[in-house]
């Protein structure tokens, strides 16, 4: 059959190759024609119409026992006409002498082979045992003869152990140990990249996360017109003209943004403070605004020290400046608390005795010093470490 006598269908066939030489360009080679042919002829053909054109093998379930899609699995690498070479071979076999393609897949899966070899199959391949069981059963225990299994099967073909078979199950062990060290990194390979995956999701993740909570918090870094529930800066702008800053959110702010933001609105705003942070006030009545929020800011973000710790460390010190470092140094950690209700107390001198043993320092040692800050019914008493201050 020459190349012009190779006719390639534009509709789809039962039993068929389909061929794609093109984008859109599909054609269909039915498989009684395959069987026909001299497959170089067939393959010279396509090579003109396509260098590499990629052929699908007719469906298994047409004709089980000729899987070649199983076949062409074994070397997935192979080019497509080693390919058909081989499909040539195991079709003419499986019509003419109704040898099924399960027993080509057996011998190159026991024996490990890493490329098509049909001839070394036809020699070693007792064909006889396919028919004749007993023969079969009496081969598969002599030395002379292995039994080879196809994957997911339970039966398998006898083969006679010529010089090819000998020499290949001599190496199996080494390559089966091969195999297996290769399929071992490559799973740990696997699971590194799912690994890194995962991490570089996450941080991906918590990238967007920033970048929403950056949006949110920079939309919120503006004025209120209505006083809101919570503890709020009262602001006035201009005669008239007040505005109000919810305190949580001045916090969890960068403390120049707010700087730059009330300056922008007004030269010279007035700053109302909320009841929470008006002791504070009181220690610094003689401040600008700016000040009064800048110690606001530091004290609640920068140590997370209560405000009356401090309040009462500058107070009962009577200092004249803001002196935060020297009362982080001072000041005992975990911090040593109490709130008596005076009312309440019998002996107020015992409570207090009490309380100096339990917080674990004696007076006596002259490494602390008890500060007593009192406000309305309430007493409340700070350790500190004697400074040199």
């Amino acid at each position: 059959m020459s190349t012009n006598q190779i006719e390639l269908s534009e509709e789809p066939l039962g039993y068929a190759y389909t061929i794609t030489l093109a984008l859109n360009k599909i054609r269909y080679f039915s498989f009684n024609d395959f069987l026909k042919t001299d497959v170089e002829i067939l393959i010279e053909t396509l090579r003109k119409l396509c260098p590499q054109p990629i052929i699908r093998p007719p469906a298994t379930g047409l004709k089980p026992g000729l899987n070649l899609e199983a076949i062409d699995a074994l070397c997935p690498d192979e080019s497509w006409d080693v390919k058909l070479h081989i499909h040539h071979k195991l079709g003419q076999q499986y019509f003419s002498e109704d040898v099924p393609a399960y027993a080509y897949l057996s011998f190159h899966v026991g024996l490990m082979l890493k490329e098509y070899n049909f001839e070394e199959f036809t020699k070693s391949w007792v064909k006889e045992t396919l028919s004749d069981y007993k023969l079969g059963r009496a081969l598969a225990n002599s030395p002379d003869h292995i039994v080879l299994v196809r994957p997911e099967a339970k039966l398998g073909y006898v083969f006679q152990k010529t010089p090819f078979v000998i020499a290949r199950l001599a190496v199996l062990p080494e390559e089966t140990r091969k195999r297996d060290d290769e399929a071992k990194d490559r799973a740990k390979r696997l699971a590194e990249l799912i690994e890194q995956e995962k991490a570089r999701h996450a941080a991906e993740v918590e990238k967007e996360a920033k970048r929403k909570a950056a949006e949110e918090k920079e939309k919120r870094i503006r004025l209120l017109e209505t006083k809101p529930s919570g503890s709020s800066y009262t602001i006035t702008l201009a005669p008239g003209v007040v505005r109000y800053l919810e305190l949580a959110v001045f916090l969890e702010t960068d403390f120049v943004r707010w700087s730059e933001l009330l300056h922008g609105s007004s030269p010279n705003p007035k700053v109302q403070s909320p009841h929470d942070v008006k002791e504070i006030d009181e220690l610094f009545p003689n401040l600008t605004w700016e000040d009064r929020l800048r110690i606001h800011h530091a004290l609640a973000l920068e140590t997370g020290m209560p405000t009356r710790v401090y309040c009462c460390f500058h107070a009962q010190l009577n200092l004249k400046e803001f002196s935060l470092n020297a009362c982080l140094e001072a000041c005992i950690r975990p911090l040593s608390r109490i709130i008596l209700a005076l009312h309440f107390l019998p002996n107020r001198n015992s409570i207090m005795i009490e309380f100096l043993l339990d917080s674990c320092q004696l007076i006596a040692s002259k490494l602390t010093i008890g500060i007593c800050f009192n406000c309305a019914k309430v007493g409340v008493r700070f350790l500190f470490r004697r400074l040199n201050f």
